[in-house]
């Protein structure tokens, strides 16, 4: 009788460890999973193009401007020697 109670406690036991095994592994997977869209949102965002502050983007149009103007000034100056 004793031993029939201590086998059947033990099974009850390890049959309430297994339950929440398996709710370790459930929470375990849906951290995963949100893990990984949180890459995936990260790695889309890595992808898009960076937003210019308006002062850097006023800086770079300057700079083509100038560039411009030179490449103009050249072609004039091998026109002029020609």
């Amino acid at each position: 009788n004793l031993k029939a109670f201590a086998k059947m406690h033990s099974v009850q036991r390890m049959t309430q460890q297994n339950k929440e095994w398996s709710q370790r592994v459930k929470s375990l997977e849906q951290e995963n999973t949100e893990l990984r869209n949180k890459l995936e949102l990260m790695a889309q965002n890595a992808k898009q193009p960076k937003k210019k502050s308006g002062c850097m983007a006023r800086l770079e149009e300057a700079q083509r401007q100038q560039q411009a103007a030179i490449r103009a000034q050249q072609q004039q100056q091998k026109k002029g020697k020609h």
